[in-house]
């Protein structure tokens, strides 16, 4: 019953049309939907490395932020305001940083 359970939160995930990625406390990517791989490969990362299940995303935007990414330190800091439990949630991110 379980993995019916996981299908159904996965195949509606996938049924939207937004960009989702699911992160456990410490920031690290569970689950993505299709949209967001379909996304992550439009802007040239079809591999995934640091967006894909697995991934530190909290890394992959402090990279951004090194790399001078408009509007990434900000992203960061709502991310992990949110992991804290400060924030509610993180608004959709329309910054368009590319994280590889």
């Amino acid at each position: 019953m379980a993995s019916g359970s996981a299908e159904l939160h996965r195949s509606t995930l996938d049924a939207l049309d937004s960009e989702i990625a699911v992160l456990d406390a410490a920031g690290r990517i569970v689950l993505v939907n299709e949209a967001w791989c379909r996304n992550a490969r439009d802007q040239g990362n079809p591999d995934m490395h640091s967006t894909g299940v697995g991934a530190d995303y909290l890394a992959a935007w402090r990279n951004a932020t090194k790399a001078a990414q408009p509007y990434a330190n900000q992203a960061l800091e709502g991310i992990q305001a949110v992991l804290r439990g400060t924030q509610g949630r993180c608004l959709r991110c329309a910054c368009g940083c590319v994280l590889h």
